[in-house]
């Protein structure tokens, strides 16, 4: 299974990008990239985003998940991980109600 998505080295043009686009971080160490950004509003991140969806050779995904290795928080492929047992046990409920609101909005409206 191939997952180029995965190969954080295709990604790099992306990622310096996107912090040159972030007025607070324009000159920053590489390796102090997370601190700056930690620093930007959410206004600023969106707009960083943008210029770089821009650009990217990857559009319309510009960025994606990336193993980063034994100590990251991707060590290696998902399905690899899942299979080995190794993911958090963390009991979760998830799902979705499409247009949950709008059937509500449909039905008051109706009894008036």
């Amino acid at each position: 299974m191939s997952w180029s998505i995965g190969n954080s080295t295709l990604r790099e043009f992306e990622w310096q990008h996107f912090i040159e686009a972030t007025p607070e971080c324009v000159g920053v160490d590489p390796n102090d990239a997370l601190n700056c950004l930690r620093t930007a509003n959410t206004s600023t991140l969106i707009q960083s985003y943008n210029a770089v969806e821009g650009t990217s050779p990857e559009s319309p995904y510009a960025f994606g998940p990336c193993i980063d290795g034994p100590d990251g928080v991707v060590p290696d492929h998902p399905y690899k991980l899942l299979a080995e047992g190794s993911f958090s046990r963390i009991p979760f409920i998830a799902g979705t109600n499409k247009d949950e609101g709008m059937s509500f909005g449909f039905s008051a409206a109706r009894q008036l």
